[in-house]
């Protein structure tokens, strides 16, 4: 045993720490103490750097763009109605007696071409 006696203080915010015994472990304690309060105050201002380091590199808060209003994915859906197939002002094109104009393929891949 190092025949000491260490005591923290009670109250949060206090900063003396009473060590008794022998001097000289009462002095190895006290210098181990003030290494290790060292080594915690320089990882707390090394992490201190790094966050602020680090808070460069953060995305900024969005900036409002712009606003679409009565977009149809905005709207509540509508029922989908199929179209009456029978009437045929609905279809111009399907039963009218038109001709289509008609296309001859030609060049390299269409035509008359014969192998020989």
């Amino acid at each position: 045993s190092s025949g000491i006696n260490a005591e923290w203080p009670l109250r949060p915010g206090g900063n003396t720490v009473t060590i008794e015994g022998n001097e000289e472990n009462v002095e190895d304690c006290k210098e181990h103490l003030l290494e290790l309060a060292e080594e915690y105050m320089d990882a707390v201002l090394e992490r201190l750097e790094f966050q602020a380091e680090m808070s460069q590199y953060s995305r900024p808060e969005p900036q409002p763009g712009f606003f679409v209003r009565d977009a149809p994915w905005q709207q509540a859906p509508q029922p989908q109605v199929a179209p009456d197939t029978s009437d045929m002002s609905a279809f111009p094109d399907l039963g009218s007696n038109t001709t289509a104009p008609s296309h001859s393929v030609s060049g390299s891949w269409g035509g008359n071409k014969r192998w020989r």
